[in-house]
């Protein structure tokens, strides 16, 4: 069995090989069809960076709010 820090170490090794993977596809994909290599891309995107959607949905909601705020206090 292994320790608390080794089992981290390898879930971070894999988390790294994903990444890396997921990023060599979008490369080699895009050098094949643009359009698919965009594809890829995003993917890539989603894999190596899953905070920025989560952030940009928050981001929206700010504002929406912001906005509903501005809006319920009428007119000028």
């Amino acid at each position: 069995m292994g320790s608390l820090r080794e089992s981290v170490l390898i879930l971070l090794l894999a988390r790294q090989e994903t990444i890396e993977h997921a990023r060599f596809r979008a490369l080699a994909q895009v050098t094949i069809d643009k359009d698919k290599g965009i594809e890829a891309f995003e993917e890539y995107m989603k894999i190596a960076f899953p905070y920025l959607e989560a952030t940009k949905k928050k981001e929206r909601g700010d504002h929406i709010k912001h906005l509903q705020q501005e809006v319920s206090r009428g007119a000028l």
